[in-house]
């Protein structure tokens, strides 16, 4: 082992170095009377001796000076949020007198009560990540066929459900619910990230014959990605179009949604059959089912063209629709792209 007195003394020489400077800044500022953040002296101080170790390297370094503006940013930006509110603050109180004061009273009430159940929210997000750490330290060579499969069909069931109530809250035109579905899809995809990310620690200690195994397993977080991204195409410019208030969808489009949305939920209900089942995932069903998909969505594509041609539908309310459309279609192939390679998966185990 390493004798600790051998050890090397960098992080002793640059805290000596930051409280140094630090202090001595701070002191001389205060000396001479003029307006300093003794946190942002620090904050610079410590960005500035992170070079002595090479802490500002090729993938760090954008985000680090990114970082120093979104800080200096976030600090004028907050003197003058304050100076603006403290002014708007005191011109109510001073027209509207006891009412005002009141008013402002609940507002305040409101906003503490507001930061504590967002508080709980990221307390309980954090811990449920924290969690999920705690179980994929456990993934070893044997089980992580089995914790792919798992993780796949956990994806794979909600993503029909998100589809249809996006297709729904789009033809009743329901902003509320898409902002939702919005923020339901934005968590899905932060899952499959945090699932890619650590997929280098799991496989650190894994043995070479499980070589094969792990870029199938990439490639499945890969197409489970995809899927994820798809979703997000659909229900980011649908809640676009309904917030700026856009044409609403025609009869037509109503109808051919639902009828998408039902054949859908068919094909992902087929998959799921086939991930608890045994043997080969990756069915002549499955791929039947695909093609049919396809043209379906071509065939509706084909229709929303002619609605163009007749003046029945406006050029936003068609971008979207074709968008849609395609988007869908992608979300059909990329589904059976993952099921491809779970299967490749699972006939690759040593």
């Amino acid at each position: 082992g390493v004798n600790p007195k051998d050890a090397p003394a960098f992080d002793m020489i640059r805290a000596s170095v930051n409280l140094v400077v630090a202090s001595t800044l701070i002191a001389l500022g205060t000396s001479l009377k003029l307006p300093l953040s003794t946190t942002y002296v620090t904050f610079m101080v410590a960005m500035a001796t992170s070079l002595s170790d090479r802490a500002w390297g090729k993938d760090s370094a954008v985000y680090r000076v990114t970082g120093v503006f979104v800080v200096i940013a976030g600090w004028f930006l907050t003197a003058l949020t304050a100076f603006v509110i403290a002014g708007v603050f005191a011109s109510v109180l001073k027209v509207t007198g006891p009412i005002g004061t009141i008013i402002l009273v609940g507002l305040a009430v409101f906003s503490v009560i507001r930061t504590q159940v967002l508080f709980r929210r990221r307390e309980k997000r954090k811990f449920a990540e924290i969690s999920l750490g705690a179980l994929e330290e456990k993934i070893t060579p044997d089980n992580l066929v089995s914790h792919c499969s798992v993780k796949v069909n956990s994806i794979l069931v909600i993503i029909p459900d998100y589809l249809q109530k996006t297709y729904e809250a789009l033809m009743q035109y329901s902003l509320r619910d898409l902002k939702k579905i919005n923020q339901q899809i934005a968590e899905l995809n932060d899952d499959i990230r945090h699932e890619k990310i650590s997929f280098p620690q799991k496989i650190q200690k894994f043995p070479e014959d499980f070589i094969d195994t792990g870029s199938y397993y990439i490639q499945v977080l890969d197409y489970l990605k995809e899927v994820g991204n798809c979703m997000t195409f659909i229900v980011k410019p649908s809640l676009d179009h309904v917030d700026n208030n856009h044409q609403e969808l025609t009869p037509a489009q109503h109808e051919e949604l639902a009828q998408l949305s039902k054949d859908i939920a068919e094909y992902y209900s087929e998959i799921i059959v086939r991930l608890k089942g045994d043997g080969v995932n990756d069915s002549e069903k499955i791929r039947q089912m695909e093609h049919i998909l396809v043209e379906l969505i071509g065939k509706f594509k084909k229709r929303q063209i002619k609605r163009i041609k007749t003046g029945e539908s406006k050029t936003r309310n068609s971008m979207l629709y074709l968008a849609i459309l395609e988007e869908t279609k992608k979300l059909v192939i990329y589904t059976h792209s993952v099921i491809k390679a779970l299967d490749e998966l699972l006939r690759s185990r040593p």
